[in-house]
């Protein structure tokens, strides 16, 4: 049921947008955010440091958009949020003592120290391409485009690194224990 909550805050902004415009979307996924906690803390659900990093990304660049009557903050807030976790993934791998990705998933998944680092760069790469991909969109089409492209990419973009992923899983031949049994 909490993946429902993970996503509305984008579902509510790409509806409202297509409703009343970018300021009245920016405003509701600000709310939509804040409303996200509430409902986090009301089930005790967890409250992860994603979720605290797009709650400060969001309220810092929807209030620079809404302010200054400007959609260009509210169009970086992705890039920033993916920028971040890139920096973070990749930096992890030439200064961490601990994989950063591990220490995030690691409970649910169990693999090699290795294959944790080369999991972790895959990520890292992804999210700076999402970015980037974010970016581009954000100046190259229009605002329409780009909120249908942002919309979209919830879903596009956690496909594109799973496939990514398993990719490198299947080229070392880590499947072959699952598909034996």
């Amino acid at each position: 049921m909490n993946q429902f909550f993970e996503f509305a805050p984008a579902a509510v902004f790409f509806v409202v947008y297509l409703l009343a415009g970018i300021y009245y979307a920016t405003a509701a996924l600000m709310v939509a955010v804040a409303l996200q906690f509430i409902v986090y803390w009301i089930f005790k659900w967890p409250i992860t440091k994603m979720m605290w990093l797009i709650l400060v990304v969001a309220f810092i660049s929807g209030t620079l958009t809404i302010a200054l009557q400007n959609p260009i903050f509210i169009k970086w807030k992705p890039t920033v949020v993916s920028w971040i976790l890139s920096a973070i993934l990749l930096t992890n791998q030439f200064l961490g003592r601990k994989n950063v990705l591990k220490w995030l998933v690691g409970d649910y998944v169990k693999l090699s120290e290795r294959i944790w680092k080369h999991q972790a760069l895959i990520l890292g790469i992804g999210m700076f391409l999402s970015g980037s991909t974010n970016l581009f969109v954000a100046y190259t089409f229009s605002e329409a485009i780009w909120v249908s492209y942002r919309f979209a990419s919830i879903f596009i973009w956690p496909i594109l690194f799973a496939i990514a992923m398993a990719v490198y899983l299947a080229v070392l031949g880590k499947f072959k224990d699952i598909e034996s049994n």
